[in-house]
């Protein structure tokens, strides 16, 4: 599951590692997911989330009584100098289709590689502690 809407969302800037905090509806998103898993009947054995305060403030919506584990491994692809940045900067500067692939790398941002590596490692982690349901709190390109 994504995070819900920030700030940096709303405003139209790149996050990646920097954060920002949920807007009100990001909160009322989160909210309305529980309340969908709950009319649904669909329970979770585990809980996870980037360690983010975007994916943590959203687990903690959803779940408000339930613990949860933290992983570095889903955090957000780190963009680094772009970081801040409006997202039409991308937009004008590469196709959707190269958007996210190591075209960034020069500007000292994270390989695709890399970020496939350590999702697809943490994602392992994460199932090996459950044979059921886990219920995941990521980001928007993970």
């Amino acid at each position: 599951m994504r995070h819900g809407q920030t700030l940096f969302n709303f405003k139209g800037l790149i996050q990646g590692f920097g954060d920002s905090p949920l807007t009100e509806l990001g909160i009322a998103q989160a909210q309305k997911a529980r309340s969908y898993y709950e009319t649904k009947g669909i329970n979770f054995d585990l809980y996870a989330s980037s360690t983010q305060e975007r994916a943590s403030d959203t687990i903690e919506n959803v779940a408000p009584n339930q613990s949860y584990q933290r992983f570095k491994g889903l955090k957000e692809w780190h963009f680094r100098l772009f970081e801040g940045e409006s997202v039409y900067l991308f937009d004008n500067l590469y196709k959707p289709e190269d958007l996210f692939g190591d075209r960034i790398v020069p500007f000292k941002g994270e390989a695709r590689q890399q970020v496939e590596d350590r999702i697809v490692k943490t994602l392992h982690d994460i199932m090996s502690q459950t044979k059921n349901n886990a219920l995941v709190v990521s980001h928007g390109t993970i």
